[in-house]
C-alpha cells in the first residue's frame, strides 16, 4: 500500500508541474494518472498479498507499455498514410505496404496484449483474474470520460478532414 501511494504522489507530483506550463493535462498525463490510481487500486480491489502485488506492478506496466507503443506506432503509420493520401497521384505501390504495416501492428499488438495478460493470469488466481478484467473495463470508462473532458476544455482542435 505505501508502494502504490508513493507512485500515485510521484504522478501526480509530475502531473502538477507539467500543468503549471500547461494548465490542461494531455493524453499520456492523464494515463500516468490513471496508471498510478490503477496501482493504487490494485491490492485493495483484487486483495493482493505483498507478493502478488509486486508481480502486478511489474506485469500492469508491461501491459501500459504494450498498449502506449501500439497507440504511438499506430498513429505514426495513420499520419504516414495520410500524408500519401494528400498527394493527388499516390497509389497503390505507395499504400498498400503502409496498409500493411497498419494491419502487421495490429496483428503483433494482440498477440503481445494476449502474452501480457497471460503473465498476469499467472499471478491471480481466478476470482481475483475476474475482479482485475471488472476493475479494468471501470479504470478505461473512467479514462475515456476524463480524456473527453480535457479535449472539451479549452481544445479547439478540428479534426483533420479527410483530403
Amino acid at each position: 500500500a505505501l508502494l502504490s501511494l508513493s507512485l500515485f504522489a510521484a504522478a501526480t507530483a509530475s502531473t502538477a508541474q507539467s500543468r503549471d506550463r500547461n494548465p490542461q493535462p494531455n493524453r499520456e498525463e492523464v494515463e500516468g494518472m490513471m496508471e498510478a490510481y490503477v496501482l493504487s487500486k490494485l491490492q485493495d480491489a483484487l486483495d493482493l498479498s505483498d507478493e502478488q502485488f509486486g508481480a502486478m506492478v511489474v506485469a500492469q506496466k508491461k501491459l501500459s507499455d504494450t498498449r502506449r507503443a501500439y497507440r504511438r506506432d499506430r498513429m505514426q503509420v495513420l499520419r504516414q498514410i495520410r500524408q500519401t493520401l494528400q498527394r493527388e497521384q499516390a497509389g497503390e505501390s505507395e499504400l498498400q505496404p503502409l496498409l500493411s504495416e497498419l494491419d502487421t501492428l495490429k496483428i503483433d499488438f494482440a498477440s503481445n496484449e494476449k502474452n501480457r495478460y497471460a503473465a498476469i493470469d499467472t499471478i491471480l488466481d481466478i476470482r481475483q483474474r475476474a475482479r482485475y478484467r471488472i476493475l479494468e473495463v471501470e479504470l478505461q470508462r473512467r479514462l475515456g470520460q476524463m480524456m473527453r473532458r480535457v479535449r472539451g476544455a479549452g481544445n479547439d482542435r478540428r479534426p483533420q478532414e479527410f483530403p
